[in-house]
């Protein structure tokens, strides 16, 4: 897959270079969901708060809720890689 690619994919186990130490988790999550994106440049990886739903109701209850739990786990996951890259 990373080979498909025109852009080499970012190296998940150093984030904290990009993102502070800790992670700036914040920033972070608007960089995965999409809120953080700079429009003038192109994106080849998924806006994961719209792959994760993009076939729910958007009026359906607890989207939002949802969607923000789903991106607070990956975050959460993505701590994980830095912690065992750094011990």
């Amino acid at each position: 897959m990373a080979s498909a690619l025109s852009t080499p994919p970012t190296d998940l186990t150093k984030l904290w270079d990009r993102y502070g130490t800790p992670l700036d988790r914040d920033r972070l999550a608007e960089h995965i969901d999409g809120r953080g994106m700079l429009f003038m440049h192109s994106r080849e990886m998924p806006i994961w708060g719209r792959e994760f739903f993009k076939d729910a109701d958007p009026e359906g209850p607890n989207i939002e809720a949802l969607k923000e739990h789903l991106i607070d786990v990956l975050v959460e996951y993505l701590e994980g890689l830095q912690t065992k890259q750094r011990t």
